[in-house]
């Protein structure tokens, strides 16, 4: 009875070691095809390629882009006198700081005011002159 295991062990081994065999040589043949037809492909697929000399010479990274700048802080600026503006003395960018004179004022209307004040001051002098030389 083990003589006939034996013989069963033995058959089946030549059994696997063929399949195995022929599986080997099946794998082998089909890789060697698909090389052959992979660099067939890449000669078809080739592209043209463009040669030039290299160039020295110096580049500036530049990016150019759309979007919208918003500020970091929003700031209100008022003036001390309402008036039309005759001269705005900063451009668009400038840094400025608190105290700066941005804009002029058409100060035509405020220098008439002082010269009516002035002559209203006068003449309220005058007056008062007059009242205390009368006691």
């Amino acid at each position: 009875m083990a003589i006939i295991i034996a013989k069963i062990l033995s058959m089946m081994r030549v059994g696997l070691l063929s399949v195995l065999a022929v599986q080997v040589i099946f794998f082998m043949s089909s890789g060697c095809v698909k090389k052959e037809e992979v660099a067939k492909k890449k000669r078809e697929f080739s592209l043209p390629v463009q040669i030039g000399r290299i160039i020295i010479k110096d580049v500036t990274d530049q990016v150019r882009t759309v979007g919208n700048i918003r500020a970091e802080q929003r700031v209100i600026i008022n003036s001390e006198v309402a008036g039309q503006i005759t001269k705005v003395e900063v451009r668009e960018g400038d840094i400025v700081k608190s105290g700066d004179l941005l804009a002029r004022i058409d100060s035509r209307e405020y220098e008439l005011e002082v010269e009516e004040l002035e002559a209203e001051l006068s003449a309220a002098k005058e007056e008062f002159k007059k009242a205390i030389e009368g006691l």
